[in-house]
């Protein structure tokens, strides 16, 4: 068994952190007000994918990508180490290095920022591929394929953990078996139902782990 962790959103509470820095962003530097549900379909993505998105659907804005990157990165770097770790998230974690487990952590994150979240947090891992640093980011399932080549293994050997819709659709297309963890305000339930499991919290995946679900 091999896992490869999805960060933002499943290992610690920081999806609030990022929806307003971006909506900050938007505001600040473009006079534009997005709805929650409309920032919501962006979860997952990377930074760089979320800004060419904007790009694209406001052009009369004139979007200058590269300064918006930098603006949304620059302040969730100040802030990404104050988010606390979600329930069962370090149990998990523990559990596996317990158990010898190769674990990476495969996020549309920037690698900084990563490394801030494992340094911060004590975390044994340290394997990790960034969104930012590949192509496509989520859904496009080239960074969990980054994350399988690094630990040398094949994909079909992975089990990926992941919050967000468009993660749990890039492990699919990975050829990998995931676990859903969604967040509660998701419209609809019925989308993450292409995941092998879909567990309430990593408390559940632990107690399923243990079990002998996996």
């Amino acid at each position: 068994m091999f896992v490869i962790f999805d960060m933002d959103g499943l290992l610690i509470d920081s999806e609030p952190l990022w929806k307003g820095i971006e909506q900050q962003a938007l505001d600040q530097v473009l006079g534009l007000r997005l709805s929650t549900h409309e920032l919501k379909q962006y979860t997952g993505k990377a930074t760089r994918d979320f800004v060419r998105s904007i790009a694209q659907s406001y052009p009369h804005l004139d979007v200058d990508q590269p300064a918006l990157v930098n603006f949304i990165i620059e302040r969730m770097a100040s802030e990404i180490t104050q988010a606390v770790m979600l329930p069962g998230a370090l149990e998990l974690i523990e559990y596996l290095e317990s158990k010898s487990v190769p674990m990476a952590i495969a996020s549309s994150t920037p690698r900084a920022l990563i490394q801030a979240v494992v340094k911060a947090h004590q975390l044994p891992i340290e394997l990790m591929t960034s969104g930012a640093e590949v192509p496509a980011s989520k859904p496009h399932p080239e960074v969990f394929l980054r994350a399988a080549q690094i630990m040398n293994v094949d994909p079909s050997q992975c089990w990926v953990f992941e919050d967000s819709l468009n993660g749990v659709i890039a492990a699919r297309a990975a050829s990998m078996k995931v676990v859903a963890v969604p967040a509660s305000d998701y419209d609809s339930m019925e989308h993450f139902s292409i995941a092998h499991r879909v567990d309430r919290s990593l408390l559940d995946s632990l107690e399923a782990l243990k079990a002998g679900c996996f």
